[in-house]
């Protein structure tokens, strides 16, 4: 009796400890609950407990959207497969709730990824996309040259060209349109991420080719989330090519996409109905990185972003292994899956 009424009163203390101080609620937050709603969770927090494949619940600031109900796990609790990322992130477009993370708040270099970034402060400045420019020899030489020095292009096509094919001269060129310096150009760039939300991240050129360009997984899945709210680029980096007239030869040129997963060869993407859009990035100091939004078969979508996969294979393997995982092993409200 002296143990089961001890028992008892230790239960009422812990179950007590909420009103009486903050640690009851630290200690409850940080207890394993299987299989309990990521809904649930959230109900007063800003973030979401989840478990990932090599850790238990744990908790992360990301913001969930209060205005849509997050999907509930009804299989595995964790992704079972090794990947070779180094930080890795699957959300839920729609409510923001993190459904896999591996060191999401790593800073690394993230490679053309980059080029998401420069984009969107373009977009900001509102250009002529009409307007032609020649491609000069200092806007470089490193990477695809789709448009070579000489060419004639529009900066409407220069945006393209720089985001299927990762362009980096085509990226340069298209910055310099701006009338803005390359260092004027850059404030603007971290002044955009700073407005997005991007806490961690840090911009020292337009490309990705410096290894100072650096961000995390869950600032790398806010910028997709807002680069893809912009309809021209979420056009753009869902094509799996782009043609274009160089105007002062009049003779066409090809930009091929470097998301494979945009094609229905290769990999497999059982789960996934579609690729909504997906930016590729690569120096050897930021590894293979890849971010993408998918969409599954009942118009739910998802974030993925692997940083620092082994090689050019692994991160398209990875992303999509772990989009078909998310899709298969949790169950979103049919009211808040997109166009649902």
């Amino acid at each position: 009796m002296y143990f089961q009424a001890l028992a008892l009163f230790i239960a009422s203390f812990v179950l007590a400890l909420p009103w009486w101080t903050g640690y009851g609620r630290n200690f409850l937050a940080r207890t394993p609950v299987v299989n309990l709603s990521v809904a649930a969770i959230q109900k007063n927090r800003v973030g979401v407990e989840q478990k990932s494949a090599s850790q238990g619940f744990v908790y992360t600031n990301f913001p969930v959207s209060p205005e849509r109900e997050t999907p509930h796990l009804v299989g595995p609790s964790s992704f079972q497969k090794e990947i070779t990322a180094q930080s890795a992130l699957v959300i839920d477009s729609a409510s923001n709730a993190v459904l896999f993370k591996k060191n999401i708040d790593e800073v690394r270099p993230i490679g053309s990824i980059t080029k998401l970034i420069t984009a969107l402060t373009v977009i900001d400045l509102k250009p002529n996309w009409n307007e032609l420019v020649t491609i000069e020899s200092k806007d470089g030489t490193q990477g695809p040259l789709v448009v070579q020095t000489g060419d004639v292009v529009s900066i409407g096509d220069l945006l393209r060209v720089g985001l299927v094919a990762s362009s980096n001269n085509a990226i340069s060129a298209l910055t310099r349109s701006t009338g803005l310096t390359r260092e004027d150009f850059v404030v603007r760039m971290n002044e955009k991420a700073a407005a997005l939300g991007l806490s961690a991240s840090h911009f020292v050129e337009p490309t990705g080719l410096d290894k100072e360009n650096k961000s995390t997984a869950s600032d790398v899945a806010r910028l997709v989330s807002a680069a893809f709210a912009e309809e021209e680029i979420r056009r753009i980096t869902s094509m799996t090519s782009y043609k274009f007239r160089v105007r002062n030869t009049n003779k066409m040129r090809v930009a091929r996409s470097t998301d494979l997963l945009l094609s229905t060869s290769g990999f497999a993407r059982t789960a996934i109905a579609r690729v909504v859009g997906g930016k590729t990035g690569f120096i050897d100091e930021a590894g293979y990185c890849f971010a993408m939004e998918a969409e599954g078969t009942k118009k739910q979508r998802l974030i993925v972003v692997v940083l620092g996969s082994h090689d050019h294979w692994s991160r398209f393997a990875e992303a999509a292994d772990l989009a078909a995982w998310a899709f298969k092993n949790f169950e979103w409200p049919s009211k808040t899956a997109l166009g649902g």
